[in-house]
């Protein structure tokens, strides 16, 4: 909901803005695997703020401990206007060593300082490079302006894809200490990832695009990115985002903006009076560089304007506005934040915009934060929403599961979608089956926890082999017992299937004794991927070699069979010196006794009569059977053909 509940919402096309500010797709990013690592951190998702009154700047502290839990291989992504701060540069510095790849892009006037002049020796600035640093010669993707935007994105942090940070604060000692900023956290979200990484594709080339304006949305959000040439006061994706607000009393807007002034400032001024007129409750907190027509306008219309400028020197930079509202679907918030600034300047910057619908903790967060900003003596505070989170949802990721009695432990992997914001857990435990608890399977029941953030865990169920004579066996694994604003999917319940027996045959086959076999670890009772051919002229006899190896876990018999002759040929078996055909071709076939990874080799001799068709094949094949709690067995062959 938000900003697209009307025609006139943010969603730009290509008419909406002038001939030179279409709008234009955002690339896709890559989704790419995950990162294998034992780091268990998991960052926060949702508000952040830098209050400069506090003992540390909640919003570096987030920053750095992204950075440091970023794994190698990973990628991290830091668009900024200014940057001072050597601690962040030292972090950045010390995850490029472990093989992070840190791609930055900053506006020019940064190179005159620390960070970067330590930065670039290492990085480079070659954008071919996995890791690299680029200067701006003014606004990254315009022909003009600065780069402005502020946004840190990160592949991977911990175990969590698809981190993106947003919001109004610079990467300086000023910004953390002097001024009020925020950001916004999404983790795992490939969509709102992928809209940054693919702006950011363009950034790192520092050249002007003919159409650089981006608008994209996805799940309960969207984004736009200037510059925006040609915008006018009805293509202004700001504006249409507060026209397209209900004009009714259930509508509350709330503005927190450092710099509001020039023409674009006063239509922006303009349509927050018309939602006043409208019945909206309306409320500013106003920066330091906040035009005097902006302000003539909104106290004309009646809208209290509070100081972002504090007697103690501190001072805001955001560039926020949040509202709450009522359509036909129900109530809905919606959060703005980013670095546009509500002026002229910021359409020929590279600036951004990141929109939050629907996340009512969130809006109650930035609620507590724009009252802590009022500072007015007898200033009425905003009331926060009723908070209704969404469940968490709970589900085994897959129902069915095949494996042999030497698995060992079956990892069950358990998901939870939905909600992530909040802790989840549900029971577990061993359900009706055929596998015996303790004897076939080791599962305590016991409690799935997801700490707010994580969105799989895994179920250690452990399969106890034997050599019992025993059909195969189930064992399930069902969920149960949600806890609180947590439901359970589609699948709650596993089924593990136990094949009759990790013990089995490997049978292979070579034209020679010492080397040359095929068909190691190769199982079937056809000979495919395990077959030898030889030529041989009538009356005369090719030998083939049989190797039959024990790959269970214990010492094993098997049963050893050969094929009949076919007809035009004799096949004779022999092993070691003794001719051992007659057990080969009965019934019972020839017993042999293995320990675990030992071998015997049986020798295939395969004679072509005097009278055999020329260009006629005779075959032989060999095999290796093993009966226990099942039968397992293998096959090889052989093949003459007999020629002139």
């Amino acid at each position: 909901m938000g900003l697209y509940v009307t025609a006139a919402a943010l969603v730009l096309s290509a008419t909406s803005l002038d001939a030179g500010a279409v709008a234009s797709a955002v690339p896709a990013a890559a989704p790419g695997a995950a990162i294998a690592t034992g780091d268990s951190f998991v960052p926060v998702a949702g508000p952040v703020f830098g209050d400069p009154t506090a003992t540390r700047n909640e919003v570096v502290t987030r920053l750095l401990d992204n950075i440091g839990h970023t794994p190698a291989g990973a990628t991290i992504r830091i668009v900024g206007y200014s940057f001072t701060l050597d601690d962040v540069a030292t972090a950045l510095l010390k995850a490029h060593a472990r093989g992070v790849n840190v791609r930055i892009v900053l506006n020019g006037h940064s190179s005159a300082w620390s960070p970067a002049k330590r930065l670039i020796p290492v990085l480079g600035t070659d954008i071919d490079r996995r890791s690299f640093i680029v200067l701006t010669r003014g606004s990254a993707r315009g022909s003009s302006g600065v780069n402005h935007q502020k946004s840190w994105t990160f592949s991977q942090v911990g175990r969590t894809p698809h981190v993106v940070m947003v919001g109004s604060t610079n990467l300086t000692g000023y910004g953390t200490t002097v001024q009020y900023s925020d950001m916004y956290v999404h983790t795992n979200r490939a969509d709102v990832f992928g809209a940054y990484t693919g702006v950011f594709a363009a950034q790192m080339r520092d050249a002007p695009l003919p159409s650089p304006f981006v608008s994209t949305r996805f799940e309960k959000g969207g984004a736009y990115f200037f510059p925006a040439p040609g915008t006018t006061e009805t293509t202004d994706p700001a504006r249409q985002r507060i026209a397209s607000l209900p004009d009714d009393a259930s509508t509350t807007i709330a503005v927190a903006q450092y710099a509001w002034h020039d023409t674009r400032g006063v239509w922006l001024a303009r349509a927050l009076a018309a939602k006043k007129a409208a019945g909206a409750t309306v409320v500013v907190v106003a920066g330091e560089s906040v035009g005097a027509g902006v302000e003539g306008i909104l106290r004309r219309a009646g809208i209290p304007i509070h100081s972002g400028v504090y007697a103690d020197g501190t001072r805001i930079h955001t560039k926020l506005m949040f509202a709450s509202y009522r359509t036909s679907t129900g109530q809905h918030t919606s959060i703005w934040t980013g670095s546009d600034n509500w002026a002229d300047q910021s359409l020929r910057n590279d600036d951004t915009i990141l929109q939050v619908d629907d996340d009512a903790a969130g809006y109650n967060q930035y609620v507590a934060f724009f009252n802590k900003l009022t500072r007015t003596t007898g200033a009425a505070p905003m009331s926060p929403v009723a908070v209704v989170e969404p469940p968490a949802v709970v589900t085994i990721r897959s129902a069915t599961h095949s494996v042999g009695e030497d698995a060992g432990t079956v990892p069950l992997t358990v998901t939870r979608e939905g909600n992530t914001r909040i802790a989840a857990s549900a029971r577990y435990a061993l359900s009706s089956g055929t596998a015996v608890q303790g004897n076939d399977v080791v599962l305590a029941p016991g409690t799935v926890s997801f700490a707010p953030g994580e969105t799989s865990k895994t179920l250690p169920l452990r399969i106890v082999g034997d050599v019992a004579p025993e059909a195969a066996e189930t064992a399930g694994v069902v969920l149960s017992a949600p806890g609180r604003g947590v439901t359970l999917g589609a699948t709650t319940r596993a089924e593990v299937v136990i094949e009759p027996s990790d013990q089995r045959p490997d049978a292979q086959v070579s034209t020679a004794p010492g080397s040359g076999y095929a068909g190691s670890n190769v199982y079937n009772s056809t000979g495919a991927g395990q077959a030898r051919s030889l030529n041989a002229r009538r009356n005369q006899a090719r030998s083939f070699y049989a190797r039959f190896q024990n790959d269970g876990n214990v010492t094993n018999t098997f049963s050893l069979t050969g094929s009949a002759a076919p007809r035009g040929a004799t096949v004779r078996y022999y092993r070691g010196g003794r001719n051992v055909t007659a057990a080969m071709q009965s019934a019972a076939g020839l017993q042999v006794t293995l320990t675990s990874g030992a071998l015997t080799t049986v020798r295939v001799s395969v004679h072509a009569h005097r009278n055999a068709k020329v260009r006629s094949l005779k075959p032989a094949t060999v095999s290796a059977r093993w009966t226990g709690d099942g039968t397992r067995t293998d096959v090889a062959k052989v093949v003459v053909r007999v020629v002139r």
